[in-house]
């Protein structure tokens, strides 16, 4: 892939952070990675390793002890400007139904009442929630909340689409269907997608890419790519095969 390709180069991160001890504890040395136009990449690593430190970094809410983020050869000064963040906790507003929580960054950019509306609408219908539209947070399930924040996401038309562990908290059956969820989301809208997960299966489910990072400091350990088919088969050999391969990456 030449330069003028890479979404996102990574280049040379380190992350210090000052204790409470007041001792320097590194969490991130020397990551060097870069993504494509659309590619789906998922990081894999054990807790602690620096995952979610990484991903702060890309979304704006952290800047680098070291080295420098590019996002289409702009440096990332700070959060918003294009990119959709997604997290575990899903930080809706529980006093906006699902139609307002979907709004509310378009509200926040100026975007006109019509327009709002027209495509609070068309992502309704893309994540699957008509009829439950006026819905509070509280009336909604765990995988409903998460379409909302999904279709938040994705209403200010983001250039990135930043997901930190966002299926976690749900139970095996919804996940799986979440996953499948986002999939379609992404062949619909396609977007450039990194994705964090403590989940080898999830990462081969949903990656082109997967990313596997060290722990102590936080490093890149290894890469794979995953060249299967979508839908990918959970109980075909190779699926069990590249499963086992990027869980030994972890060991």
């Amino acid at each position: 892939m030449n330069q003028a390709a890479h979404k996102i180069v990574i280049d040379g991160v380190s992350k210090q952070f000052i204790a409470a001890s007041g001792n320097t504890v590194e969490a991130l040395r020397d990551i060097n990675l870069t993504i494509g136009e659309n590619e789906f990449v998922c990081v894999v690593g054990r807790s602690g390793c620096g995952k979610s430190t990484l991903m702060n970094m890309i979304a704006g809410f952290l800047k680098p002890s070291a080295g420098s983020i590019l996002v289409d050869g702009a440096q990332i000064e700070g959060p918003g400007k294009g990119k959709g963040v997604v997290f575990q906790n899903l930080a809706l507003f529980p006093w906006l139904t699902a139609r307002k929580n979907i709004e509310f960054g378009c509200k926040q950019q100026g975007v006109g009442d019509e327009r709002r509306a027209r495509i609070s609408r068309e992502l309704i219908d893309l994540v699957h929630l008509t009829g439950f539209e006026d819905k509070y947070p509280f009336e909604l399930s765990g995988g409903m909340q998460q379409r909302v924040a999904i279709a938040r996401a994705l209403a200010i038309d983001p250039l990135l689409l930043l997901m930190d562990e966002p299926f976690g908290a749900l139970d095996e059956q919804t996940r799986m269907g979440m996953q499948n969820e986002l999939l379609r989301i992404w062949s619909s809208h396609k977007k450039t997608v990194i994705f964090i997960t403590h989940s080898v299966a999830e990462s081969i489910v949903l990656a082109d890419r997967i990313i596997v990072l060290g722990a102590n400091p936080g490093h890149l350990k290894k890469e794979f790519k995953v060249s299967l088919d979508r839908p990918r088969d959970r109980l075909s050999p190779e699926f069990v095969e590249l499963e086992a391969e990027v869980q030994d990456a972890l060991d």
